[in-house]
Parts: structure tokens; sequence; C-alpha cells
């Protein structure tokens, strides 16, 4: 749990241990309508090395789903967040065939909020306060949103 991979994160770092029963709570269901969450694991192509991770909470019967994604620090800002929220938000409306993606993310993360605003969400609103960290207190955060078709 690298410190500076938690630094815009909104809960607390994983250990070993949570993070493994957390990818195998969300592990892929026969049908969405039953899991509702969704996580992908960002690879390296050339030696498939797990970078990151890019998750959807499914809301089916409004046809829209949350999209959130962690990179790991050493892999920021060379564009795989980048391709891997393009690949996750491109399989949510073709595959899923959802009508509405929202993200959110820390207000002072400005590297997330020019990802989001490099593949066409919207900046929606502001939420002061809308989260409390143990360690930073309460976060601000920013609201995100693309619509099938945009």
């Amino acid at each position: 749990s690298d410190p500076v991979n938690y630094q815009f994160e909104l809960s607390e770092p994983d250990t070993a241990a949570t993070l493994k029963k957390s990818l195998m709570e969300m592990s892929f269901p026969r049908g969405c309508r039953k899991s509702r969450l969704l996580a992908f694991l960002a690879t390296r192509s050339d030696n498939r090395e797990v970078i990151g991770l890019v998750y959807l909470t499914l809301e089916p019967d409004h046809l829209r789903a949350t999209l959130g994604v962690k990179i790991h620090h050493p892999w920021q800002g060379m564009g795989f967040g980048g391709e891997a929220v393009g690949a996750v938000s491109d399989f949510a409306f073709r595959t899923l065939r959802v009508h509405r993606l929202a993200a959110a993310c820390d207000a002072r993360n400005t590297a997330c909020v020019r990802l989001f605003e490099s593949l066409g969400f919207r900046r929606e609103g502001e939420l002061k306060d809308c989260v409390y960290h143990r360690e930073r207190g309460w976060v601000d955060c920013l609201m995100f949103a693309k619509l099938a078709g945009e």
C-alpha cells in the first residue's frame, strides 16, 4: 500500500489481503443485473503487469453506470489511465448499452480531471465535503458524466 497511490483516493488504502478479497467479491457475474459491479484490471500489453483497476457500478434499471479508476503512481501520466478508462467506457456503452456513464474524483486531482475531460466527460458539478477521509478530513468531489453517442 504505497501512500503515493492513495494521495487522492476517497477511501483508505487496501492491504494485499483486502484487495484480494475485494477482487474476489467483484468477480464477473453471469448476469450484470445480479452483481451490479464489474472490475477490470489495467495491464501492460508487453508483460501483463497489473498497473491499475477500472470498475463499473451498474444501475441496469436506469441504463446507467458509475466508473472509477485507480492507476498505480509509477504508471500515471503515461496515457494508461486514458486508454483503460476509454476501453471500459466503450464496453459500457457498446456492450452493456448504458445510456449514462458517471464518474467522480477528488477535486484536487487535476490529472484525473484532465483525464475525464479528455475522454469527453463533462463536468456536472462539485460536491463540498462529500467524503470523509481519516487523514485528510472532508474531501470535495467533482462529478462528471457522458451520455451514449457523445
